[in-house]
């Protein structure tokens, strides 16, 4: 039996962590912390904000018009390599 999702399914506390690219800094942080937001990085040197967003508000952050692209962020690890018998 597939279930069907709407917005009651989401959690209330189910959230996102995205990176935007905006034309706007400043007005894309005013709405994200409008919808419960928190901006968690202010880029200095291109126009992008990484935040953590409720999942139910997503969909309204993305419709803003500062909004150029969204890409989902993820914890990245430097790759290990493996001791070498040079390397001691």
């Amino acid at each position: 039996m597939k279930k069907e999702l709407n917005s009651s399914a989401l959690s209330e506390d189910k959230r996102v962590s995205v990176i935007f690219e905006t034309d706007d800094k400043q007005a894309l942080k005013d709405a994200i912390e409008a919808e419960g937001g928190t901006v968690t990085v202010e880029y200095k040197t291109v126009d992008m904000l990484a935040a953590d967003i409720p999942l139910k508000a997503l969909g309204d952050i993305l419709s803003n018009p500062h909004v150029l692209r969204v890409h989902k962020d993820r914890l990245q690890w430097p790759t290990s390599r493996k001791e070498s018998s040079s390397d001691r």
